[in-house]
């Protein structure tokens, strides 16, 4: 055999070896069988595990404080940018008087953002933010705080059951799919602090 040959079948075993591994089931998720509540506790843990810090408040109502009391503990001043999404937008922010909020895509200068995610993967802890004028995806990475509140129920087992959520989000709304989408894990360049918000849905399995 010349080395011709022998480099074409090592080429062969290769595309073999791979063709093998593509008809292969993927591996099982981690997420199965959990429950709704252990979904939320995989979640944070995995954050965590990835460097973000993460918070439960009972409602809404609770996020103003969550907020301004990070920003006292992190010694920064009560001031943030808040993505333009209606449902940011109806949280009761005059519950902290001192909060001083804009609205808005981040602009240079900012030095805490604020912004809602579509949903959580439990599997690894990532945010799954599309792109979208009222999202602000830019406030995850141009201010050096970053800020976001995640509904329990939108945490789900993997990036695939994300995506499906999206797509019928996104259908019910008469729209494609986003041009983009953000998945941040962890602190990344900045710190992230996560607001889980909600009680755990105990009809859920």
């Amino acid at each position: 055999m010349d080395r011709r040959d022998a480099i074409l079948n090592r080429v062969r075993a290769t595309v073999a070896g791979m063709a093998v591994l593509a008809d292969a089931p993927p591996p099982p998720s981690a997420t199965r069988g959990l429950t709704n509540l252990g979904l939320i506790e995989m979640f944070g843990k995995r954050a965590i595990a990835a460097g973000a810090s993460v918070e439960r408040v009972a409602d809404t109502a609770r996020v103003p404080h969550a907020v301004a009391d990070h920003l006292t503990a992190l010694g920064m001043a009560q001031q943030a940018r808040v993505a333009g999404d209606p449902w940011l937008r109806s949280i009761p922010w005059n519950r902290r008087p001192r909060l001083s909020l804009s609205f808005g895509r981040a602009r240079t200068g900012d030095q805490v953002g604020v912004g809602a995610a579509l949903a959580g993967v439990a599997e690894t802890g990532t945010l799954v933010i599309p792109s979208g004028s009222d999202q602000a995806a830019g406030l995850l990475f141009l201010p050096p705080i970053q800020i976001v509140i995640l509904p329990l129920h939108h945490i789900v087992g993997t990036l695939d059951d994300a995506w499906r959520g999206m797509a019928i989000r996104q259908q019910a709304r008469g729209l494609g799919m986003p041009s983009s989408v953000c998945l941040a894990t962890g602190a990344g360049a900045g710190r992230l602090h996560v607001i889980l918000v909600g009680e755990p849905d105990a009809a859920h399995p």
